[in-house]
């Protein structure tokens, strides 16, 4: 899809206090008859709309951030499992089990084997949505076959390591904390898209939004004052973006 870039959304909160300034230059001659094109209501929505548009930019630097830990706690993983794989490969298992647990850690590490196909997706999803699910997807597979392997281990008497990080018990603890990880990326992703979706509110509701509010103003002055009006020429040049169709 065309996209409408978060810094170019934002100038809409700007051109509505240029208009704002304009109109309050104006004094008594700018007066609507419709209460929300006047100024206290202008004023009301913009500050409504800066608040939407920073807890959006807020919210996606907090999931970034936590996508970052998420991939900090991954990073160990593969060095893990192949000291692990080492240790069963010297045990007593069967050759065929062992067989199994090398296939296993090498999903783990992404060696050897065919990528895992992307999720379906949706034409309504955005970008960002179909990035996060392939992303997701592909974290949660990375900790399925992580969780299989410490299965076998598991099942297996004679792996015995003689470090405590990749005894099964602290290999089960985490994978319970990489699971916590994948579920905090998620929901913080969802808290991003109802931001995305109470900013868009704000702007681009039909009629109460910000954009349509703004332009019934700038049609407000073009009739009351005339398009050759020095009051009508201060602010048609001052405009507005909404957010490009899917």
């Amino acid at each position: 899809m065309a996209s409408t870039s978060e810094k170019t959304l934002g100038n809409n909160v700007d051109s509505l206090g240029k208009l704002i300034t304009k109109y309050t230059e104006m004094g008594v001659a700018y007066n609507p008859g419709k209460e929300s094109l006047k100024l206290p209501a202008l004023n009301v929505l913009k500050t409504a709309a800066a608040a939407a548009h920073k807890a959006v930019g807020d919210q996606k630097l907090a999931y970034g951030r936590i996508v970052a830990e998420r991939a900090a706690a991954y990073k160990p993983l593969d060095k893990l499992v192949t000291r692990c794989l080492n240790i069963f490969l010297a045990s007593d298992a069967l050759d065929q089990v062992k067989d199994g647990a090398k296939s296993l850690a090498n999903k783990v590490r992404g060696m050897g084997s065919s990528p895992t196909p992307p999720p379906p997706t949706s034409p309504d999803q955005t970008p960002e949505e179909k990035k996060h699910s392939t992303m997701q997807q592909s974290f949660t597979m990375k900790l399925e076959n992580f969780g299989l392997l410490i299965e076998m281990l598991r099942n297996e008497p004679t792996y015995l390591p003689g470090k405590d990080d990749i005894k099964v018990d602290s290999l089960s603890n985490l994978s319970e904390t990489l699971a916590a990880k994948n579920g905090e990326v998620d929901a913080a992703f969802v808290l991003y898209k109802s931001k995305l979706a109470e900013r868009d509110r704000v702007f681009f509701d039909e009629k109460t939004g910000l954009v349509d509010i703004a332009l019934d103003t700038k049609k407000y002055v073009k009739g009351d004052f005339g398009t050759d009006s020095d009051e009508y020429k201060a602010i048609s040049g001052i405009s507005f973006t909404r957010k490009k169709k899917k």
